[in-house]
């Protein structure tokens, strides 16, 4: 069970599931909620292949950001997850060749 770093005080949790079926491993997890609040969410690096690891988050919001850092140095973002709809995130190889050129496109246009 892999939790926030500092989760919010008093609030309740909820299980989320994030699955690697790339082949990278996943090194870093960040989860942004609305209004830029940011947790980093501590765990050992995550095989790929179909591996997972359970995350627990503050129940609310629903809504969040996903920034997961792979070993190569990619960073691939996930946006509006709802964390309450759904069990869980797939890491995918298609997600991070179409997220590796958004990325190199906004960076060229001083972009994130």
């Amino acid at each position: 069970m892999y939790r926030l770093d500092s989760p919010p005080p008093g609030t309740s949790s909820r299980y989320f599931e994030l699955i690697n079926v790339s082949h990278d491993a996943v090194v870093s997890v960040t989860e942004a909620r609305p209004g830029g609040a940011q947790g980093s969410i501590a765990l050992s690096p995550l095989r790929g292949g179909h591996h997972t690891a359970m995350l627990e988050l503050a129940s609310a919001p629903c809504i969040r950001d996903f920034r997961i850092g792979l070993r190569d140095g990619r960073t691939l973002i996930y946006r509006d997850i709802n964390v309450c709809r759904s069990r869980g995130l797939y890491v995918r190889t298609a997600d991070m060749q179409s997220e590796s050129r958004d990325l190199a496109d906004a960076a060229a246009e001083g972009g994130e």
